[in-house]
């Protein structure tokens, strides 16, 4: 796919991609851990920088691509990552995108490459 007036978002977010951790339970209540919490967070601010105006109505198509030094995370748990992160910044809610291409790659620095296009 190419970039053109349907692109909403293109992004690159260096570093380690972070899965998604489990809520963890402590002192009698619910938490999302710090690391999941802070990454979300780091998402969401590339995103809000890269977005052409405030979150899209309708239906979009995503493709992800992560490369981690070394293959720890699972591909779900890094997906469901960034599809929250952007919930509220490119979209309303993740139940928007209606088609999801996700991969590994092999090459380069530790990053998270985000497109985003209206479907």
């Amino acid at each position: 796919m190419t970039d053109d007036a349907r692109t909403l978002v293109v992004a690159v977010i260096l570093g380690e991609p972070v899965p998604k951790g489990r809520p963890r339970l402590g002192l009698g209540r619910v938490y999302t851990p710090r690391a999941t919490r802070l990454a979300e967070e780091a998402i969401g601010w590339n995103l809000k920088l890269a977005m052409r105006g405030g979150p899209f109505l309708g239906d979009v198509r995503v493709a992800l691509r992560f490369r981690e030094t070394t293959r720890r995370a699972d591909l779900d748990n890094l997906v469901k990552l960034v599809l929250d992160a952007a919930n509220g910044v490119v979209w309303r809610d993740d139940r928007q995108v209606v088609a999801l291409d996700a991969a590994f790659v092999d090459d380069g620095e530790p990053r998270t490459e985000v497109r985003v296009w209206i479907a």
